[in-house]
């Protein structure tokens, strides 16, 4: 829970995820109902195995996720089955199209995203 809370629904100069997550809805109020949507939505989904590390064997669900406002959003998640104990552990959560978040992080920020004043880099 607290990778979804500090890392995906918290803002962050590089590489972030809550101006996209937002549009759907996804705020920090909004932890348990992401880390749910996570499990319910993706997790039934076909894997694609990505690659083979010194940590585990990582995969990709490609999918959608419908959020609290109704909005769907089009996502790649990255999971992995730990080598040392067989745990399947979430990594990381990220827009199918990355050319949204780039936009979304240099400029063009919907209305009504639920981020501070000042969160989008102009």
């Amino acid at each position: 829970m607290s990778k979804v809370a500090n890392y995906l629904l918290e803002w962050r100069p590089e590489n972030d995820k809550s101006l996209f997550l937002a549009q759907a809805g996804y705020t920090s109020e909004h932890v348990d109902q992401l880390a749910e949507d996570i499990r319910r939505q993706l997790l039934p989904l076909e894997a694609e195995f990505e690659e083979s590390t010194e940590y585990g064997d990582k995969y990709r669900i490609v999918g959608a996720l419908i959020g609290p406002n109704g909005r769907t959003l089009r996502v790649v998640s990255v999971w992995m089955i730990e080598a040392a104990t067989r745990t399947t552990k979430f990594l990381t959560l990220n827009s199918r199209n990355r050319d949204v978040v780039k936009l979304l992080r240099f400029g063009f920020c919907e209305k009504n995203t639920g981020m501070p004043q000042g969160a989008c880099i102009t």
